[in-house]
Order: C-alpha cells, then structure tokens, then sequence
C-alpha cells in the first residue's frame, strides 16, 4: 500500500465554519458494511502497545523537537532535505506558505515578547499580529511569517516556548445564484416590527468571518448600499475581503433581510490572533452595538467557559456589544469520555476491548478526516496522552494506522493538552477511525474528541459537544432548527452542557442560549441551501438589532434578556441544553412606531396649580409590560394669534393669551421617544383672561 499517498494530510479548519450544505453530510448507507462481530475483530488487531512503542517504531523518535507541534516537526525534517521538499511538505499540510516562509504561531512569556520579535525578525521572520493570553497562564501568541529551515532554529531559542501552525480559518463553500429573502421574517414576528418602523437604524453590526465572495454585487439588493469592509488576514488587502468564501456574504445578507437599515461591517479573519485584533478594532475603533461569528474552533480552551474566547467576548459585552456565536455542528460528530484502558493495551477502549471509534458511513476519497482531541489538564498541562488515526481495510479486514499526532505535553510553558491529527481520504480504506492512547500520565483525564463535517460516529456522545468560543459565559450562543413548522431540532446542531472547570465532564453550564433558523435561503446559497448553526446565528444578531432600535436605553443584558423571555419554548420545559430558552421569536414589537395620543384635556389649571394630563400611548392588555420613559415635548403650533403657548423645563405646559381675549383654541404637542418616534395630542381648550399651565408627566409604553 501506498502510505505516502496515505498520509497525504491538508490543514483543515483549526477555526472551523458551524454551517455547511447538510446534502454533503446525510448519513450514507455503506452498499458494503462490516458486520459488528467482526468489527470487534479487527478492532482487537491494532497493533499491540509494544509494537508502537518500541524504540525502533516509537512515533515521536522522528520528532526534532518538543517545541515544535507535530506538523512543524515534520516540516523540519523534509526541510533537511531540501527546500523543494518542505514546500511539498507544507503544501500538503495545507499550511500557508509565502516564497518561503510559512505562517506560524510562537508562545513567549510577555516580557520576551520584544526580545524574541528581533529573533523572528533575525531569523528572516516577520511578526504581523499578537494576542495576550491569560488562561492557562500569562503569555504572548506572536503570529509570524518565518523561514522554513529556521523553524528548529527559532525554537531551540530559550525565550521561545512553542511554536506551532497557527489555528486558522479555511472554508470551502461554493457560492449559488438566485436574489432571495430569508424564509424565517414570519416566524420571527420581524413583518410587524417592519411595518412599525424598527429596520435596525442607527445600530452598528460587525459579521466577522472568513471571507465575502461576492459581496460588492449585492450592494443596494441583497446588502445594504454601503458597508465597511476591514481585513486582518495576513498579507491580503481591503479589497481581499471579497474572497476565500461567501459564508461570511451569506450571513450578512440574512441580517441584511431582518435589519435592513443596519450599519454593515464585514471584517475578515483567517486565525485565532485575527479575532483579537477583530475585536479590539470593533469595539475601540468603531464602536458596534453587535458582534456575529458563525465559527468555532476545537482545543485550544477547556470548553469550561475559560480562557482566550472567554476573554475576547468578556471585553465585548463589557463595551455595551452584544454578541452572537455558533454553538457548533457537531453534535453526531464528538465523543466524549474518560480514558478508560480496560485491557491495558495503552489505548483508551471506546466499548469493552474496541480501541477505535470510527465515522459510521463510508468516506470517499479526497476528504479531510480531521480530528481534534483535548481533555482537562490545562493548569499545568503534565499528563500526556497522543492521538492516531486509523483506516480499517475492507481487503484485509484489519485497521492500519495511517496519520497521528505526538505533541509533548511535560509542563514545559506554551503547551496545551490537545492533539490535532489529519489524513486525506484516498478510497482505501472502508471506514476512518481514531484512536486515543497514553504516552506518559498518571490519571485518566476526560477526553473531549470532535471530527467535524465526518459523522455519526460510532461511539458518538451528544452532550458537552459544542465548539469553543459558544462556551463563553457572555456570548449569545445559538442552536439551529429547521425553517419549516415543526421547527425541527437539527440533528447536526451542538449540544450543551459546557464542561466543568478545567474540562472535567461534570459540573458545566446550560448552554446554548436559543435557537434559530437553518436550511434558509439566500443568495449565495441559493434555495433552501444555507444550514448549520452559521445560518442560525445571523437571524440572532439580525433580531437584535431591531431591539436595540426599539429600545435604545437597554443594556446588552436587557436586548438579551429580552429576546430569551420572548423565545418559544421547546424541548424539555424551560431552558434546556438542545434549545436553550427555545426559538427565536421577537414578539409584539413597541406597540407604537408613531404614537397616538389621547386629547389634551379641555381644561388647565391655573397657573400655581398642575394636573398629570391623560396621554395614554395604548389600551391597556392585561397581560402587557410596561417600562417608564421620558419623552420629549415640543410645540408644533400656536393656532390663535398672539397666544404664548410654551414648555419650562420639558415638563410644564403654558398658555398665555392676549390681555382681554377669551374664546376657544386648540393647543398642539408632539412627543417625542428616545429612539426618535413621535405623535402628536391636540386640544381644543376653551381659555379665559388667564395664565394656565399643566405638568406633562412620563409616560409608560409597552416594553
């Protein structure tokens, strides 16, 4: 067998898309199964713990260095061959790569940050962008471009803590024709809050994404006319932002449909060290009201609602921001659990002796099988575990090992305990499996495993499944259900808890959030074609700004609170771990766009004296709520010449006729609300030779 075109791998997704065509993932019935029994069988084939370890076979003799991750280590060592070589290498890997210097990640300790800059910078390296990190300890991500032969060099540095390729965004949508408006306005109750007038004016909306392909030929349709673009990828321009993808052009545009008088940002990001730069910019520079990210990534926090993500979304909300994430797809695709080495063959068994989960359905060839593995040791990061990746042979009826990861995880400063493994699928192998085994620890930790995009798997875990960052305590973490009534679950829509502290299996929150629409259409998806919880979460931010509209006083606590207390409960009674605090739904909006006032009294008192006049914005519903607000009062006319009718102090109304005149006159007012929505109350007022004036008190209005 040919295992170089075995081990082709692909650097997939470290920030993965939650959406994608559901067509492309239905389960497929395999015309060829392998029975159970002997699925056991060849299961129980792996190569025995002895023949893995032995110092003439032992994964990691190969490794040059315990700085530098997996793919970097072997990087290294085609690089001793040749640079024709490492570019091969690294084209394979799917690692982005410039002349030749490769795109990578460098952990320092803060205070090395400069002095480990002018090594890069020595080396022929550039760095391009930073992100301070506090979890599991204090230290500096650099993101650097750097020579492919220095790597090893660059990490035998004492200041440098790790290196490793960056966790990056790389998505593979296609765009599809057809001008279209999103199916879910009506379940949304969004028509009503329309024709009232709330289309999202005045409030700032950033969609942060890996491209929008396309873009510029919606503007003024599909988006609005105008939309500021910014781009953090490294070495592309403003004008890149219409590339990669057109998942980001798709997410704008759903938000477009709901708040179509929203102010648009669509900023590009290709890596976890973009996001931050992202958000600084967002919230310092711009100042938006609303964040959306339909991506996640996999290993790089606890799951715990700690760490990196946590920080960056923290930041956000404590600017007023509120943010709408993900929660992930992967619900068929995640296996979570303790290390468990029944047989004590080194390898975790997934059911009595089998030591390989796979992906239940056969797998052409050309696809990435990409597996992410971390489990809760993040404090001092000691107990060391691997990952392998495996391809059972329909021919041999056996299990061959065709790909792994081996990062070192001593307590050395910079590592994380996670592993990230890939192949290529070639056509050889009937099923793709992984396997999880024990290098050096002295515990059994709790495993947390994802394949995105490949599922179900056999051994399949629905809870604790969402991606990081819809972990976040501060974030709006949205499920999907399909568009159509019965608002169906998606079987592919991330599942909470959270996980406990430090990654533990117990003791998480309820997460997500709420639940909207997926399987809608929109331009670049065409009809019916965009799904996953990255079609879900626009609908999120979309309704969110037609809240912040109405209700321009509301903390983003309030806009929060307000869309979960008017979600329609489903599933389990109350908030629950598959729907949150259910569908998305904004219910009656402000009952009044432009208010209509009860008449002005046909009385005043006299001056000295104050009356609280009956400006009723509505008739009273039992079961309404009401929050008070401040209008404010302007005269629109003095009908009667000579007449003095005016405001003190934007609460007492005065009117001063002529000496000697009396008769009748009609007194006009205009209110005004803090969102800019006014009516007007008319009077026809029988006066004397007098002064009158009456208090103009708050009023109430449906909340």
């Amino acid at each position: 067998m040919d295992r170089k075109k075995v081990m082709r791998v692909s650097l997939l997704v470290a920030l993965a898309l939650v959406c994608g065509s559901v067509s492309l993932w239905r389960m497929v019935t395999p015309s060829s199964r392998v029975e159970e029994a002997s699925l056991q069988t060849a299961a129980a084939t792996v190569e025995p713990v002895s023949v893995i370890r032995s110092p003439t076979t032992q994964a990691r003799r190969g490794l040059r260095s315990a700085k530098l991750d997996t793919r970097l280590n072997v990087l290294a060592t085609a690089a001793e061959q040749g640079m024709a070589q490492a570019l091969d290498v690294a084209t394979q890997q799917g690692a982005q790569v410039v002349g030749e210097r490769i795109q990578v990640h460098v952990v320092v300790r803060p205070p090395s940050r400069v002095q480990v800059t002018g090594i890069i910078e020595a080396l022929g390296g550039t760095v391009t962008g930073a992100l301070e990190l506090d979890f599991p300890r204090r230290e500096t991500l650099l993101q650097a471009w750097v020579p492919m032969g220095m790597v090893t060099a660059l990490a035998s540095n004492v200041d440098v803590d790790l290196v490793r390729v960056p966790d990056e965004l790389e998505l593979l949508e296609l765009p599809l024709a057809g001008a279209i408006t999103i199916e879910a306005l009506d379940d949304m109750n969004v028509g009503a809050w329309h024709t009232l007038g709330y289309r999202g004016a005045g409030v700032k909306v950033a969609v942060i994404d890996g491209g929008f392909v396309g873009y510029n030929n919606l503007l003024g349709s599909e988006l609005p006319a105008v939309v500021t673009v910014k781009n953090f990828v490294d070495g592309q321009e403003e004008e890149d932002v219409n590339g990669t993808t057109v998942h980001g052009t798709a997410c704008a545009e759903i938000i477009h449909d709901i708040a179509p008088e929203a102010e648009m940002y669509l900023v590009k990001i290709a890596t976890n060290v973009d996001l931050g730069e992202a958000v600084a910019w967002a919230v310092d520079t711009v100042g938006v009201d609303i964040i959306s990210t339909s991506l996640g990534w996999y290993g790089l926090t606890p799951g715990d609602g700690t760490g990196q993500f946590s920080d960056l979304v923290s930041r956000a909300r404590a600017a007023g921001i509120l943010w709408a994430t993900a929660a992930g797809n992967d619900r068929l695709a995640h296996w979570g659990g303790q290390f468990n080495d029944t047989n004590g063959s080194g390898y975790h068994n997934f059911i009595q002796t089998n030591e390989i989960n796979y992906v239940d359905q056969t797998v052409g060839s050309g696809r990435a099988f990409v597996v992410y593995a971390r489990w809760d040791d993040w404090t001092y990061v000691t107990q060391d575990y691997d990952l392998t990746l495996w391809g059972y042979s329909e021919t041999d009826h056996r299990w061959e090992r065709i790909g792994g990861s081996y990062d070192t995880q001593d307590g050395s400063p910079g590592q994380r305990p996670s592993e990230y493994a890939y192949a290529i699928t070639t056509g050889e192998y009937l099923f793709y499996g992984f396997a999880l085994s024990r290098y050096k620890a002295d515990r059994n930790v709790n495993f947390e495993v994802f394949t995105p995009r490949m599922y179900p798997l056999i051994y399949n875990v629905e809870a604790r499944s969402l991606a990081n960052l819809g972990d976040a305590p501060d974030a709006f973490t949205v499920a999907a259900v399909d568009v159509d009534s019965p608002y169906t679950f998606e079987f592919y829509s991330a599942e909470g808890p959270t996980n406990g502290a430090g990654g533990t299996a117990t003791g998480g929150s309820i997460k997500p959030d709420i639940a909207a629409y997926a399987n809608v259409s929109t331009y670049s998806f065409g009809t019916g074609g965009f799904n996953g919880t990255s079609a879900a979460t626009p609908h999120v931010a979309g309704v969110a700004a037609l809240v912040r509209e109405a209700y321009p006083a509301y903390t983003v606590d309030q806009v929060q609170t307000y869309l979960e207390s008017q979600a329609i409960d489903m599933g389990t009674t109350g908030i629950d771990t598959q729907f949150g605090y259910g569908r998305l739904c904004l219910g009656t909006p402000p009952s009044l766009s432009t208010p209509v006032f009860a008449p002005l009294p046909t009385w005043l008192f006299e001056m000295g004296q104050s009356t609280i006049l009956p400006l009723d914005l509505w008739s009273y519903a039992s079961d309404a709520q009401y929050t008070v607000e401040q209008l404010t009062f302007t005269i629109v006319n003095t009908p009667v010449a000579g007449a003095g009718v005016n405001l003190r102090d934007n609460r007492y109304l005065t009117l001063s006729p002529l000496p000697g005149w009396q008769g009748t006159t009609e007194i006009v007012v205009r209110a005004t609300n803090p969102a800019g929505r006014w009516g007007e109350a008319v009077s026809r007022v029988v006066v004397a030779e007098r002064i009158y004036e009456a208090y103009l008190p708050l009023v109430m209005r449906v909340r």
